[in-house]
């Protein structure tokens, strides 16, 4: 992964075709912290709200996007997954949605470190789904990563 937010970005579209296709833009990117938001008009559903199967797409993917880029700071050479997910809809989304996901230093470093000492770690993050500024939905998802074995 690289260092910038275009770079990442690029780096996003190239590695999931789906993404390009949603339109995925990357906002914000911080250690801990990512931002996305897709056009509605790409990701819309028969009613015109944002389609929840591209909503769910989108958060999984911000958080993802937290965790690898964690990893990839600390130089960890490990697989991240996820391993499971629940979406909450609280409203229907009638612009861009945008997800982020803040996930604290000090949960990101026992991630790390049980990933150092198991060679296996689970996480669980919860990503905020909005409409503009407005909470539409909540996903929390449950990610794990393991070591990758040498050759």
């Amino acid at each position: 992964m690289s260092d910038t937010l275009a770079e990442t970005q690029a780096w996003l579209h190239g590695a999931f075709p789906l993404v390009a296709e949603m339109g995925l833009e990357l906002l914000e990117l911080a250690p801990g912290h990512a931002v996305t938001r897709t056009p509605l008009a790409r990701n819309r559903n028969v009613h015109g709200t944002a389609f929840a199967g591209s909503l769910s797409a989108q958060a999984m993917l911000t958080g993802w996007i937290v965790l690898v880029r964690d990893l990839d700071e600390a130089r960890l050479d490990a697989v991240l997954v996820q391993r499971e997910a629940t979406v909450r809809y609280h409203a229907p989304i009638t612009g861009d949605p945008v997800c982020r996901c803040t996930l604290p230093a000090e949960r990101l470093a026992a991630f790390r470190a049980a990933l150092l000492e198991h060679g296996r770690a689970r996480l669980d993050a919860d990503v905020e789904i909005l409409d503009a500024t407005n909470a539409a939905a909540l996903l929390t998802a449950g990610y794990s990563a393991r070591m990758r074995q040498p050759d």
